[in-house]
């Protein structure tokens, strides 16, 4: 059993050894314009992941040895930035938290990933297209993998900025990766411009946050630190335009679940993962590991939306209706791979009534199977597409 020091220095390397093998991929490929041999783009694919969730799992037995309350390990790898004279400052680090639910996550994230990126060594290996890329393929979904990791272990606001960006980022690559397909190019635009309206959602959801809190004490954007300073300003209300008065922890809530079911395709951003279908098998399941960040943004700022019962109500409903029209769009659809998406989509739905009906271990439960379970159903179509040379009609 690792002690309290050794498990915390092993959190970074779970985010940090992804992300550098796609570093050291990225670099070959676009930098010295040279391609690396197949075994040596495996190596740098396959064996950072490796070591990643055995850390993780070290990490995880190490956690659940403790006692409830102690249940959390922070990693600080450098000082990000620091502002401020005298007792005026503002500080923040690049730093990782590992707890229950980052655990949970992490552990799942990294374990499907590795099923994909096993069976993306073969299926991409007979990819005889003229945009196709080995290499490139294997670039992109390290990225993604990263991105996710930052983001479900980023320890304050800006780590987990960082993380949504780069995966949302990632995820139009992939969607994109066949570049002369025109609906994946048609997608991967549509994908891209919506992520930008996430991201700016999600970044001014942040901002207001710390310019709620930093009027009462540290100006601090850790985790810990916002949810402990939100209390006294639950009630606080600002006057928008025509004289309607709202509260502001309403609109700031609102904005994070906005972002958060757009990434996860949920009303009214139910196209967000159309398209994906006709990019690799491999990467459409890359694709549903980076669309349940949604799920998991609104888990970890549970403590907000909690607060916000009108807010909790339309993710509820929001949730319903998704989990009917995905199953309804399934139904309609002959593509066997744009099946399997509107279903996770349908069982996404299932995940954010749990979380608006304040259910939030059945939403991470529904989180786990979804993800598991479809990205492994598309792999499981991709070899029966492959096996009938590329026949995709399930009426053929």
């Amino acid at each position: 059993m690792l002690d309290g020091n050794e498990a915390q220095a092993l959190v970074r390397w779970i985010v940090l050894l992804p992300l550098l093998g796609a570093i050291l991929q990225a670099a070959t490929l676009f930098f010295v314009r040279r391609s690396l041999r197949k075994s040596w783009v495996m190596v740098l694919t396959l064996v950072p992941v490796a070591f990643s969730f055995l850390f993780a799992c070290a990490s995880f037995a190490e956690l659940i040895s403790l006692a409830p309350e102690a249940r959390v390990r922070l990693d600080t790898v450098w000082n990000w930035m620091g502002l401020g004279v005298a007792n005026e400052t503002f500080s923040a680090d690049f730093a990782f938290r590992f707890d229950p639910l980052s655990g949970v996550i992490t552990l799942v994230v990294l374990a499907t990933s590795a099923a994909i990126f096993i069976y993306g060594f073969a299926f991409m290996d007979t990819d005889k297209r003229s945009d196709s890329g080995y290499q490139r393929f294997f670039t992109y979904a390290s990225f993604v993998l990263s991105s996710v990791l930052v983001l479900v272990l980023g320890e304050n606001l800006l780590v987990i900025l960082a993380g949504w960006i780069g995966t949302g980022f990632g995820s139009a690559l992939m969607i994109g990766f066949w570049y002369s397909e025109p609906r994946g190019s048609r997608a991967a635009l549509r994908s891209m411009g919506l992520n930008v309206a996430l991201d700016a959602m999600l970044m001014g959801s942040f901002v207001g946050l710390f310019w709620l809190l930093s009027g009462a004490g540290p100006h601090d954007v850790s985790l810990s630190a916002v949810q402990a300073g939100i209390a006294p300003h639950l009630d606080a209300t600002t006057v928008l335009p025509f004289g309607i008065e709202v509260r502001i922890v309403s609109m700031l809530t609102l904005g994070i679940v906005l972002a958060a079911c757009g990434r996860s395709a949920q009303l009214p951003f139910s196209f967000a993962l159309s398209g994906i279908a006709r990019s690799p098998v491999p990467a459409a399941a890359m694709c549903v590991i980076s669309a349940s960040t949604g799920i998991y943004l609104c888990c970890r700022f549970s403590f907000l939306i909690v607060e916000t019962p009108t807010v909790m109500h339309g993710i509820a409903w929001a949730g319903a209706l998704t989990a009917v029209i995905g199953a309804a769009s399934a139904l309609a659809q002959r593509d066997l791979v744009a099946i399997l998406i509107a279903v996770a989509v349908s069982q996404f739905g299932f995940a954010f009534i749990a979380i608006g009906c304040g259910v939030y271990s059945a939403a991470i439960f529904q989180l786990v199977i979804a993800v598991m379970v479809q990205a492994l159903l598309i792999l499981c179509a991709g070899s029966v597409i492959y096996r009938l040379d590329g026949e995709r009609d399930i009426r053929r």
